[in-house]
């Protein structure tokens, strides 16, 4: 397989339009992204997680820690993946295979672990389902850097960020629903059994997203499988890719970005607090749906944008968004503060998705992808995991607010750092 490059003096590109192949896998997408962000909402670690933990008497720096946790189980475990996926004709079928295997019995383990709360105790069962969601997030990030090549090589780079925008707006849009029926779940429920029910609940959504995928069009299926990558070949990939000045640049703009919304899970923690309008549970998981409403219209946009003027204007988009949620996080309390801050917090989602990984997967400039998306993702995570959980202590010593404000600053100068050294790859046609 060879990464599509990109002549600097070509004539532009102007064939924007899905081929019936492209079509039919573009469509089988949403459908499977759609029941996904179902899921994903259904368990969402910025509502339904957080609210979880305090309810079994988390305080700030777990919650906090999230983040962190999230980070640390998504990144470390990418490398595994290039050893296990490399049969390049199996791909489809192995990643969905690994899905029932690893990814899905963890989401059912949370629900099991929540039922067995009145046995194991409050303290057993919060550090277990703590664990037990770093558990799916490593599942999840054995096959992270693999799934997004997979994706990457279905479509032509001219239509890729305008169908991943379909299919994670479909994902989003879907999540939004997810989201209103979890909290309407959750609204006036009593202990923590009905959140049991909602992690088994989405496990069985999760099986059929998978089932879904199945019906996917690999045009790479009769690819010859990539060779063993030793470890040499690795770094020698890291090197070369490092050795970019304008993505070092985009880095350094990924990890201000990063650093200045580090503290995501706070605003659950923040809102459900006198000082943000003390919100129920229920209620508060019912205002985190505009968080999928944002990311949806953002995935939509930002796809479509990306096409058509470079997705480095996604990036743009979504980081000055991120300075006004912080700025309504500092200004506002109640139900339509924390509405309008995740609405802008799901715009600043959009970005890191669609606009982030187009930017990763056009400035590749060696013929191993994954290595590339790899080493973004190693970079990016290795600079920020540990901030959420230091945000969280922060809020735990010196308030919310405090690091409301020190992230809205940190955000600032990822906007200006964006605009003035990161270039968009696009700068001419894709050969």
């Amino acid at each position: 397989m060879t990464t599509p490059s990109i002549s600097p003096t070509a004539a532009p590109n102007t064939d924007l339009r899905m081929q019936p192949a492209e079509r039919r896998n573009a469509a089988v997408n949403v459908v499977g992204e759609a029941l996904w962000g179902t899921t994903s909402a259904m368990i969402s670690s910025a509502t339904v997680l957080v609210v979880a933990l305090r309810e079994l008497g988390a305080g700030p720096a777990m919650i906090g820690s999230i983040s962190t946790l999230e980070t640390v189980s998504g990144i470390l475990p990418q490398l595994l993946g290039m050893y296990l996926f490399r049969s390049r004709s199996a791909m489809k079928k192995r990643l969905i295979a690994y899905h029932y295997a690893f990814v899905i019995p963890a989401i059912l383990l949370m629900g099991l672990l929540l039922l067995a709360e009145p046995v194991l105790g409050r303290i057993v069962t919060r550090c277990a389902v703590f664990a037990a969601y770093g558990l799916f997030i490593g599942s999840i990030g054995v096959i992270g850097a693999v799934w997004m090549d997979w994706l990457a090589r279905i479509f032509r780079v001219a239509v890729r960020g305008t169908v991943m925008g379909m299919a994670f707006c479909s994902s989003a849009a879907a999540g939004t629903l997810g989201a209103l029926g979890a909290g309407a779940w959750l609204n006036g429920a009593h202990g923590i059994r009905p959140f049991a029910l909602l992690y088994i609940a989405a496990a069985v959504v999760a099986c059929a997203s998978l089932a879904t995928f199945w019906l996917v069009d690999d045009p790479g299926a009769t690819d010859d499988d990539a060779p063993k990558p030793s470890a040499g070949a690795i770094i020698a990939d890291f090197k070369h890719s490092l050795s970019d000045t304008n993505f070092r640049s985009f880095l350094t703009g990924r990890i201000l970005t990063a650093a200045g919304f580090c503290m995501v899970p706070l605003i659950a923690d923040y809102f459900s607090s006198p000082d943000g309008g003390a919100i129920p549970a229920g209620t508060l998981v019912t205002a985190g749906a505009a968080l999928t409403v944002g990311a949806a219209i953002a995935n939509m946009g930002f796809g479509r944008l990306g096409d058509l003027y470079g997705h480095r204007l996604g990036l743009i988009i979504g980081a000055v968004f991120q300075v006004i949620a912080l700025t309504i996080l500092l200004a506002g309390a109640g139900q339509a503060a924390c509405v309008a801050a995740y609405l802008c917090a799901g715009v600043c989602a959009g970005a890191g998705v669609i606009s982030h990984f187009n930017m990763v997967f056009e400035t590749c400039p060696h013929d191993n992808r994954t290595a590339h998306i790899i080493v973004a993702n190693l970079v990016v995570g290795s600079m920020t995991f540990l901030l959420p959980m230091l945000a969280g202590l922060a809020a735990a010593h010196f308030g919310t607010r405090t690091v409301f404000a020190g992230c809205l600053v940190m955000s600032v100068v990822a906007v200006g750092w964006i605009v003035l050294k990161v270039k968009d790859p696009r700068r001419g046609v894709v050969e």
